[in-house]
């Protein structure tokens, strides 16, 4: 296999190591506060629902390809 023709390792979270590592590591980006207020909005209806089989509201989390080395 050639690298990165091949095969490429893209990360996920872009954390503070992705910037630093040789070659720069291509990430995904996602808005932490949104994750926090989704997580936050979550919460209540989770804990009210009496069983696991009612269905779970969905979020749509907007995320950004950081492209690197």
């Amino acid at each position: 296999m050639r690298i990165p023709e091949d095969l490429s390792v893209v990360g996920f979270d872009d954390i503070r190591l992705a910037w630093f590592t040789t070659p720069r590591l291509t990430t995904v980006q996602r808005p932490q506060a949104m994750v926090a207020e989704y997580a936050f909005r979550a919460l209540p209806s989770g804990m009210d629902r009496p069983s696991t089989s009612q269905p779970i509201e969905g979020y749509e989390l907007i995320t950004h390809l950081v492209v690197r080395q």
